[in-house]
C-alpha cells in the first residue's frame, strides 16, 4: 500500500496491491491461506454503519486484509516529527486538505480492499466518524473532501447488505473494472462458481 500525490495538487491516491505472487515469501502464503481463502466465514462490518445496514457482513479474509492495512505503520516525518511511525489514518488526517479528492484504488485482492477502505474513509472523513450530518463531505477536522473508489478485478468483500451499503454511499461514482472472462471476480458466489464451471 502506498499514497501518491501530484505536485501542485491537494489530491491523494491510496493504492492497494493484490495478492502476493512470489511463492517463497511469507506474504504469499499469508495472502493465499488467510486473506484469499477465508472468504466463506463472515464477520460484521467492523466500523459504525448507519441504518438499515447494521447487519452488513464481510468475509473474514477481507476483514484480515483491511485490519492489516489499517495497522500498517510507515515513516512520515511530516506528521509528527518526534514519532516517525504513523498509520494510514494518521497520515490522511494530517495531509487531507479542503477540496481534495482522495482516490482509493487496487487490483484483485487490492480491489476487494477498496470496497472496504473507501466506505471506512467516507465514514471517518466525510460523514464525521459515522454519526455526522448525512455525508455532505465535511469531517470533524474541518476539511471537505471527495472520495473516488476505483476497483480492478476485485472479488466481492461482503454480502448483499454490505454491497447495498457501499452503493448507498458511492452509487455510480464507484468505478468497478473487471474482464468478464476473469475468474477472480466470480469466485465468491455460487452463481460465480457455476459460471466458472460452465466457462472453463
Amino acid at each position: 500500500m502506498y499514497i501518491t500525490q501530484q505536485i501542485g495538487s491537494n489530491d491523494l491516491v491510496l493504492v492497494i496491491r493484490g495478492t502476493a505472487t512470489k511463492w517463497d515469501t511469507d506474504a504469499f502464503w499469508y495472502d493465499w491461506l488467510v486473506e484469499d481463502f477465508e472468504q466463506f466465514r463472515t464477520v460484521l462490518v467492523p466500523w459504525i454503519v448507519p441504518e438499515p445496514y447494521k447487519t452488513a457482513r464481510i468475509s473474514h479474509g477481507a476483514y484480515e486484509q483491511w485490519n492489516n492495512l489499517l495497522n500498517l505503520k510507515g515513516n512520515d516525518y511530516t506528521v509528527t516529527p518526534t514519532s516517525p511511525s504513523c498509520t494510514l489514518l494518521d497520515f490522511l488526517s494530517a495531509h487531507l486538505k479542503n477540496g481534495a479528492v482522495l482516490g482509493v484504488t487496487g487490483h484483485s485482492a487490492g480491489g476487494t480492499a477498496v470496497s472496504l477502505m473507501a466506505p471506512l474513509l467516507y465514514e471517518k472523513f466525510c460523514r464525521g466518524g459515522g454519526g455526522g450530518d448525512g455525508g455532505d463531505g465535511s469531517s470533524g477536522s474541518g476539511v471537505s473532501i471527495a472520495i473516488l473508489p476505483v476497483s480492478f478485478a476485485g472479488p466481492t468483500a461482503g454480502d448483499a447488505t454490505f454491497a447495498n451499503y457501499v452503493n448507498s454511499i458511492f452509487g455510480q461514482s464507484f468505478l468497478r473494472c473487471a474482464n468478464s472472462l476473469d475468474v477472480a471476480p466470480h469466485v465468491w458466489t455460487i452463481e460465480g462458481l457455476d459460471w466458472i464451471n460452465q466457462s472453463y
